[in-house]
């Protein structure tokens, strides 16, 4: 899609009729008789009701427009298979392969309301939007610089680690008296790391999890980390998640775990990382439900929760109306264990426990109908990802020039090796999707000392 265009619809709300009878005060200034109210015919804004019934309002308009709405994904529509309308509220992105088809929409949807075209999109929903060549960057710049403003008066460090190498939190660590409880916004700061890694920066998903454990009583240590993670969202606030123009619509799933790290209560911590060709497109990190009694147990969970998002994925991309077709959709894991017993229905002493939800999974492999069912394997190179030295993490992401790394979770998954020369004297064997999926996925080694060459395998 080369042309594309925001827009915003002013007093939206007011174009919805109400279905519940509604009254309230006559508005100051405009008072006919004291004895009167008014009725609310329109979803006026302040009603809990009016998100929703302007929501039903712009369906319907869609529709009679001549839109249609695609399947298994909400607030997408299509306009004559050549543009595509998505909308939050009232702000909504055409995208089309000519910008006559756009305009054409543009013109089409001005008949029917009050809406400013704002033109390219530059920013919507607190991500910004930068065309460079042909690639197209996300980011989330802005916000973390006025973030960093605003807790300033904490001195938090700068850091170039999300979280320190060894580092365990443990609810041993919370304040135990209410003088020892911790009056900072501990809460607020979670959220607004939140809202930046479901985003833009898959890097300090998993660390936001970690810290969100303990929101309820955070301590001192709690508290130094979450900063410390601030601190590195200021020394990588520069980092753009780059989207390119998708070559082959590839759909990967890299999965992991770690097994019983959390002190606590020894339940483990599992993410995915989905890409098509690749760019990253969808990542969680997640605690597992219940403890897991070995390291296939918990990686078999891990790649459960990763089939679920990535069969939704699929069904999107095969909707009937986009005509695309994908020419590889498989999932990754670095536990043959786990790969094993997901492809085959026997049963024994050490598995027999584990809940039907998890064999979701295996359900979908075996099921040939389903249209969906990915193919699950180990990495492409049939060995273990080496080991990462946390330290060098920023140093290699800046040499591949890939301007995101992510830990999902504690340990590295398997990826596919790609070569790419940085200048003269930088050699990575990698690929953009290890560099995205975890900061431990790859080994730094120094050249002779008259090669001067760093090797990265």
């Amino acid at each position: 899609m080369d042309a594309y265009s925001s827009i915003d619809i002013t007093n939206a709300y007011l174009y919805a009729n109400l279905n519940t009878v509604i009254y309230m005060k006559q508005p100051t200034g405009y008072e006919i008789d004291n004895n009167k109210v008014c009725k609310l015919r329109k979803a006026i804004y302040g009603l809990h009701q009016s998100g929703r019934q302007w929501f039903l309002e712009l369906e319907n308009k869609l529709i009679k427009l001549k839109f249609k709405k695609l399947e298994w994904v909400n607030c997408v529509y299509m306009f004559e298979d050549n543009v595509i309308l998505l909308f939050y509220v009232d702000d909504m992105i055409l995208f089309g392969k000519e910008m006559e088809n756009v305009n054409f929409v543009l013109q089409l949807l001005q008949k029917n309301f009050d809406l400013i075209i704002m033109g390219k999109t530059m920013k919507l929903l607190g991500i910004e939007f930068e065309e460079i060549g042909n690639s197209l960057f996300i980011h989330q710049r802005s916000y973390i610089r006025r973030l960093c403003e605003i807790y300033e008066k904490y001195n938090y460090p700068v850091s170039s680690l999300t979280i320190a190498k060894g580092q365990v939190l443990s609810k041993l660590d919370s304040p135990k008296t209410s003088e020892e409880i911790l009056t900072v916004p501990y809460r607020n700061l979670i959220g607004s790391l939140s809202f930046i890694a479901i985003r833009t920066r898959s890097d300090i998903m998993y660390a936001v999890n970690v810290l969100s454990q303990f929101q309820a009583n955070p301590g001192i240590k709690h508290w130094n980390c979450l900063l410390r993670l601030l601190g590195y969202l200021k020394y990588t606030q520069e980092y753009k998640l780059e989207l390119p123009k998708v070559k082959s619509l590839k759909l990967r799933c890299y999965s992991d775990s770690d097994f019983a790290t959390n002190r606590d209560d020894r339940v483990s911590m599992g993410g995915f990382l989905t890409f098509i060709d690749e760019t990253p497109i969808s990542w969680r990190t997640f605690k597992q439900k219940s403890v897991s009694l070995s390291t296939m147990e918990t990686e078999y969970f891990s790649l459960t929760e990763a089939a679920k998002e990535f069969i939704w994925l699929k069904n999107v991309i095969n909707n009937k109306s986009l005509n695309l077709e994908l020419s590889e959709n498989v999932m990754f894991c670095d536990n043959q264990a786990a790969i094993s017993f997901s492809k085959s229905p026997v049963e024994n002493y050490r598995t027999k426990h584990i809940d039907v939800r998890y064999h979701f999974l295996r359900h979908l492999i075996y099921d040939k109908r389903q249209r969906a069912s990915p193919r699950v394997t180990e990495e492409p190179s049939n060995k273990k990802t080496p080991k990462f030295h946390p330290d060098r993490v920023v140093a290699v992401a800046e040499w591949y020039r890939y301007r995101t790394v992510a830990c999902l979770v504690t340990s590295s998954s398997p990826v596919p090796l790609k070569t790419r020369r940085v200048g003269q004297r930088c050699t990575l064997n990698l690929s953009r999707a290890e560099m995205s999926s975890r900061w431990c996925g790859v080994v730094v080694r120094r050249g002779g000392a008259s090669s001067g060459v760093v090797h990265v395998t």
